[in-house]
């Protein structure tokens, strides 16, 4: 008979236990929890807890996480937001079975290539570090339904994003974004996308290709106008467009766009504008406006009116559906 040893990693007894953050954990554990316990590192033993499924190291003082992390064969979410990170190791692509990253809050300036191999991963944050890329890799996780990038420093999103074709939730607001690829519009499970407080002077016209949008926020950008294919997005139910540079359309969009409204205004419970322009508007027109939300709710705290009739809608409400300033000549 062959030696056996309760220190190979390999037989584990129900003592066998390692230290990790100065608590001892047994090696049949699948979930971990150590939060915000001032940890700085992280045992390369770690990589013993075949049976882990859960990490959560959320709010400790890490700079890195030792490769051996990625021999953890079960793991299915790993939880590291508000550290303070400067890289991921590669070795985290051989997680073939993880469905949750979280790394909000950290100091990443890059993402590895990797991490395109991660093939189950179904919720992706990378929100709140110093992120100028994202790698085109990340057109290969099929399984993505939500993908968080708030609060970097970002140029552009790669157009292979337009390859997620399960993605339900794309949140990029506070980036440095000039421009998004007309990619993103062919998303087809799309319902929440968060573009504001970025840069973009344009949309595609591409944006009414599909129609499982629900709520978009294009607000504190630097739009001009806005694509009238936006009309056809009879899904939409919150739109919000305020604090861009909207000029008073030509009479060709103006029809188009009344068009839109008189066909369309159902489906729309919730539409921003900025509260400094309300004094600009006309009552008819803030009449006509509270009458087509009727069915929803305005934010600011602008009551609604009961009153107003829906047939009498005045075509110089698109200026304000669209975020237009009006002012009655």
């Amino acid at each position: 008979m062959g030696n056996t040893s309760t220190s190979d990693p390999e037989i584990i007894t129900a003592n066998s236990s390692v230290s990790i953050g100065g608590q001892q954990f047994n090696l049949r554990e699948t979930v971990i929890n150590l939060i915000e316990c001032g940890l700085t590192s992280i045992s390369i033993e770690i990589d013993r807890f075949r049976a882990l499924k859960v990490l959560n190291l959320h709010g400790n003082r890490l700079r890195s996480i030792p490769a051996e992390i990625g021999k953890l064969s079960a793991l299915e979410s790993l939880n590291l937001p508000y550290n303070r990170l400067t890289s991921i190791p590669a070795e985290i692509g051989q997680l073939n079975k993880l469905r949750f990253l979280n790394l909000l809050g950290n100091q990443l300036t890059s993402i590895f290539v990797e991490i395109g191999k991660l093939s189950e991963l179904e919720v992706l944050d990378l929100g709140k570090n110093l992120l100028t890329s994202i790698p085109a890799e990340i057109g290969q996780l099929g399984g993505l339904g939500k993908l968080y990038l708030k609060y970097n420093q970002l140029t552009s999103i790669p157009k292979e994003i337009g390859q997620l074709s399960v993605l339900k939730i794309l949140s990029a607001p506070n980036n440095r974004l000039t421009s998004i690829p007309v990619e993103i519009w062919k998303l087809s499970a799309l319902e929440y996308l968060d573009l504001s407080y970025n840069q973009l002077a344009s949309l595609s016209v591409e944006i009414g290709q599909y129609n499982s949008w629900r709520e978009m926020k294009l607000n504190d950008n630097l739009l001009t106008s806005i694509p009238t294919e936006i009309g056809q997005l009879i899904t939409l139910k919150e739109l919000d467009l305020r604090n861009n540079q909207f000029s008073s359309p030509p009479p060709e969009d103006r029809e188009e766009c009344a068009k839109f409204i008189r066909k369309r205004y159902l489906h729309l419970q919730q539409i921003s504008w900025s509260k400094k322009d309300h004094h600009l508007y006309p009552l008819q027109v803030k009449e006509a406006i509270f009458t087509l939300l009727m069915i929803g709710s305005v934010k600011n705290g602008i009551p609604r009116h009961p009153e107003a009739r829906i047939y009498k809608l005045p075509k110089e409400i698109l200026h304000i559906i669209f975020g237009f300033i009006y002012e009655k000549q």
